[in-house]
């Protein structure tokens, strides 16, 4: 059968490859990611008039998606030439199936090919033919144009020939674990559906939805009156968690939210917000929360403080991040946890896996500011980040790393260093002055560099800025202003008094962007 000489061409091994690109408002994608949110409908359509779609003459996304997977321009042609050569394949059966230039036919023959080759499973013809018309039902309806739907039929062909033309050049147990961790992904890119959510056997096809968590529109009782938020396209529930995902191969970096009890706004909101934690975090985590107690604005302008700590799950060696934010919403405080989790799904004790997770945590924390951006509580909206007069101190900060270096054929040795240190006085009349000096370099021959100015300094939203009369760092350059987000000032039982100011005002304050100490300032002892 031509079908079955179509799909025994693809039986193969092969190495990770990643999302290819089609445009953003491409109804067809959008429609065909829904399929694993709300599941494939039993409904089949063998045939339609006016669903094919006429071609343009031209591939309109081959080398596009060939681009994605390398800047090298011979690379990119080989690819390029891989994925044309199979799409010419396919395109010579389905005409001999009458079912060319037909978009559902060929998101069938790639979710076959891709899940088989996941699953590690045998490729069956008659699932493609199924597929083809069930596809077709879902997809049919969706009025998109003729080159929408050529972008379309073009990214599905891409995704499973992208596998194919990778397997040509994979040898070894290693490159089938890759080609089973690319395939997911294309099934993910294509459906919005872990392969998992596929079931292919013979005729009787399926794919299982899981839905997405609708939007809120009115707080429960649980929360803070008045208190509310969207899920972000993407995320989904799961046992009281909202979660979204980011794979890689075989493993999967996790953001991860829910929500605690509103309390009553009442007695100390930092003991308040260590009393969440102990609620919220796992047991493993209860003892890793942060001394220094951070803050930031959040969601629709919302007053919140935090606190963070990593450690160990019970059953991994890896780290774990957690956060607690206790938002202010007036008469109530909301709780927030943020959990951002790594695993590996091949292997309970991968290699490199401590530093995996470590690297893992800017990328899930940019994802969780997605719902983060959601919440709202119109009451709360615009209270101030901090009273000025908690500011008002005379400070100090320093931070310092060296290295030394061997010659591994003389013995000589070397060292460099980079150190920085400064002060900064706030004054209760508005006024300030501040040092600050740094030496990079070897060590006897750093390069040393010093500035001194003084002048009225002010907030403005979580901004403090430092408005200069007076600068010298001796080099004729005279700065106007500075502006420094403040993300924490805690008085400790000491008496010292630590205030956080981020020099990078466009990162958001949270519990990777706060680790920097040199941003620390504490209090000077007289």
């Amino acid at each position: 059968m031509k079908t079955a000489s179509l799909l025994c061409l693809f039986l193969i091994v092969g190495v990770r490859a990643a999302f290819g690109q089609i445009s953003a408002g491409n109804p067809l994608a959008a429609a065909a990611i829904r399929i694993g949110q709300e599941g494939l409908s039993a409904k089949s359509v063998s045939e339609k008039s006016g669903w094919p779609f006429k071609p343009s003459g031209d591939r309109v996304l081959v080398k596009k998606y060939a681009a994605v997977f390398s800047e090298e321009k011979d690379q990119q042609g080989a690819l390029e030439d891989g994925m044309l050569k199979i799409i010419t394949q396919y395109e010579e059966v389905a005409k001999g199936l009458h079912q060319e230039n037909d978009p559902a036919c060929a998101l069938a023959f790639s979710i076959a090919i891709l899940t088989s080759t996941a699953k590690g499973t045998e490729l069956d013809d008659q699932a493609f033919l199924a597929l083809s018309g069930r596809f077709r039902a879902a997809l049919s309806n969706v009025k998109a144009t003729d080159s929408q739907k050529q972008e379309f039929y073009e990214f599905a062909l891409c995704s499973a020939g992208m596998v194919v033309t990778l397997a040509t050049v994979a040898e070894g147990d290693a490159a089938l674990k890759n080609l089973k961790a690319l395939a997911e992904v294309q099934v993910l890119a294509l459906v919005g559906a872990k392969v998992d959510q596929i079931s292919l056997k013979g005729s009787d096809v399926s794919i299982k939805g899981i839905p997405i968590a609708k939007p809120v529109e009115k707080p429960a009782s649980e929360f803070a009156p008045g208190f509310g938020y969207k899920v972000p396209e993407g995320w989904v529930q799961r046992s009281g968690w909202f979660v979204a995902e980011r794979w890689s191969g075989g493993s999967v970096s996790m953001a991860q939210v829910r929500f605690g009890p509103a309390v009553p706004a009442k007695g100390s909101f930092s003991d308040a917000l260590r009393a969440a934690w102990k609620q919220l975090v796992p047991a493993s985590h209860t003892a890793k929360a942060s001394g220094m107690v951070f803050r930031r604005f959040i969601g629709d302008g919302l007053f919140s403080q935090f606190i963070c700590g990593k450690g160990p799950d019970a059953d991994h060696s890896w780290d774990s991040l957690f956060t607690v934010f206790l938002i202010d919403c007036g008469a109530y405080w909301q709780p927030v946890v943020l959990a951002q989790t790594w695993n590996d799904t091949d292997t309970k004790y991968p290699p490199g896996g401590s530093m995996s997770a470590s690297f893992s945590f800017p990328e899930t924390c940019d994802i969780a500011e997605v719902f983060l951006r959601t919440f709202s509580c119109a009451s709360a909206k615009g209270k101030p980040i901090v009273d000025k007069a908690s500011l008002v101190g005379n400070y100090n900060c320093g931070s310092s790393s060296m290295a030394q270096w061997e010659n591994i054929y003389t013995g000589a040795t070397t060292m460099t260093i980079a150190s920085s240190g400064g002060t900064l006085n706030l004054k209760s009349d508005s006024t300030f002055s501040d040092t600050f000096v740094s030496a990079n370099g070897l060590a006897g021959a750093a390069k040393i560099r010093s500035a001194k100015g003084d002048g009225k300094w002010s907030i403005e939203g979580d901004i403090l800025v430092l408005t200069y009369s007076h600068y010298d760092q001796g080099d004729g350059y005279v700065a106007k202003e500075h502006r420094r987000r403040i993300a924490g000032v805690v008085v400790f039982p000491s008496g010292e008094k630590v205030l956080v100011l981020k020099f990078s005002i466009n990162q958001p304050v949270n519990a990777v962007t706060v680790q920097d100490k040199s941003d620390y300032y504490s209090t000077k002892k007289d």
